[in-house]
């Protein structure tokens, strides 16, 4: 599954993580999603997931608890969550500003096959600097 932090939207998190158990747990459904989090409606994440319902701030710990995130991707999830409700433009270039931030410090590169055997020997980095140096 894809890091939270590559989302934007918090309810394209929320329907990335239910279609990827989805497909990989066999009976996963948003009944067992919404259990998994503590909500009695079963449809509720459905609701929020296709825009009907938004989530508050007791609702945001809940999913952020149920979903197992970490403590900064707990944070970021309320930052995208107060972000998509935000009433005006401050709020929303606020919360805007704290998922950039947030983003910028958790971005993970992919190696190259090369780059990954060069990293993988820590000697050949020492080597290089000695004979450079």
């Amino acid at each position: 599954m894809k890091s939270i932090f590559t989302f934007t939207n918090y309810r394209l998190f929320l329907k990335d993580f239910y279609e990827w158990h989805k497909e990989y747990e066999r009976g996963f459904s948003y009944r067992e999603m919404a259990r998994m989090v503590g909500f009695t409606s079963p449809n509720y994440l459905k609701l929020v997931i296709d825009g009907t319902r938004s989530l508050g701030r007791k609702s945001i710990k809940k999913v952020s608890d149920g979903l197992r995130l970490r403590k900064h991707e707990s944070e970021y999830f309320s930052y995208l969550v107060f972000f998509a409700q935000a009433k005006n433009d401050i709020d929303r270039n606020y919360y805007l500003g704290l998922i950039s931030s947030m983003r910028a410090s958790t971005v993970e590169t992919e190696l190259k096959a090369e780059q990954f055997d060069y990293l993988s020997k820590w000697y050949i980095p020492v080597i290089r600097e000695l004979l450079v140096g």
